[in-house]
């Protein structure tokens, strides 16, 4: 009582305690309102950071690049296979991951021979994969090689041909040079030539 008497008489008055309520509830909806607004006319801005139109688009274009790649179905795809080494072309024979080599991975097949095998036609990879985004190793040259067929093929040997002396492996995708070698995932229609020749 005293206190509110001096005030008074200072010509001072205290405002009720939940006066300025409204006032401050006020300022805080404005302020939600303004960031709202703000957030549709520029980029979202992150501590440190921030993601622009542009850094979404790139990344729609390179999930759209994966779409092109790799359904999220089943595939069956071919691919042409030649190896030319000690002056020749080697003969690749058809059954390779049916009856030739191991016959594994019928699961990601789906069917009674690897996800990679030949027929009578051995250049011709039969490449069947029933989930292939989960299944990406298993697209690649090294699996046909090493797994399904049980040859060496890497960027030093193919077969008992190695780096050296007496040539250099060399791997050719669609005609142009490749430097994946086992790593090359394969594609449908691919063309693939390996070969072994001096330096």
């Amino acid at each position: 009582m005293k206190n509110r008497k001096a005030l008074k008489s200072a010509g001072k008055t205290r405002p009720p305690g939940n006066a300025r309520t409204p006032f401050l509830l006020a300022m805080i909806v404005a302020g939600v309102l303004a960031g709202a607004a703000l957030s549709l006319f520029f980029p979202l801005q992150v501590t440190g950071a921030s993601v622009s139109k542009i850094d979404i688009q790139a990344n729609n274009e390179r999930f759209v690049e994966v779409e092109k790649q790799l359904p999220y179905g089943e595939l069956h795809w071919h691919a042409q296979l030649k190896i030319f080494a000690a002056g020749s072309f080697i003969a690749i024979p058809g059954g390779i991951g049916v009856t030739i080599g191991k016959n594994i991975d019928n699961g990601v097949s789906g069917k009674s021979a690897a996800p990679m095998h030949t027929h009578e036609d051995g250049n011709t990879l039969h490449i069947e994969n029933v989930a292939p985004r989960l299944n990406q190793d298993k697209l690649t040259l090294g699996y046909f090689f090493s797994k399904v067929w049980g040859k060496k093929f890497d960027n030093e040997c193919i077969f008992e041909y190695c780096n050296g002396a007496g040539g250099t492996v060399k791997l050719f995708v669609n005609g142009k040079q490749s430097t994946q070698f086992e790593n090359y995932s394969l594609r449908d229609g691919d063309q693939i030539l390996i070969v072994y020749s001096s330096p």
